[in-house]
């Protein structure tokens, strides 16, 4: 039972993903606004459970197919925009000189502008 509150706590503070509902929540989370979740638990040897997470997050299709384009130029800045996501979402510090209200206005995918197929 506290395994799966925890659960709908990550999905919805750090996902942005109502398991309820299963449906997306007013706010977006780290990785940018969620479109579909899909999550599946398994126990270790140990009997420790442990889940593995699939997001779909809205643009980041349409940025890595621009990544396997033919032109060059795009598939450069698609790489180079889809870097600046991952290092967006996946970099942390253990100290920080920021206050809370900085970090929690800063981190924000907003900031990361995906690209789009045309």
């Amino acid at each position: 039972m506290n395994y799966e509150m925890l659960l709908h706590i990550i999905a919805e503070e750090a996902i942005g993903w109502d398991m309820r509902n299963n449906k997306v929540t007013d706010k977006p989370g780290y990785f940018g606004i969620p479109y579909a979740l899909s999550k599946s638990t398994e126990e270790q040897g140990r009997t420790t459970l442990h889940s593995h997470w699939q997001i779909w997050i809205r643009g980041i299709s349409s940025t890595r197919k621009v990544a396997f384009h033919g032109d060059w130029n795009n598939k450069t800045r698609a790489k180079d925009t889809l870097a600046k996501y991952h290092d967006h979402v996946a970099t942390t510090s253990l100290f920080s000189n920021h206050s809370e209200e900085e970090l929690q206005t800063s981190n924000s995918i907003r900031s990361c502008r995906l690209l789009s197929y045309e």
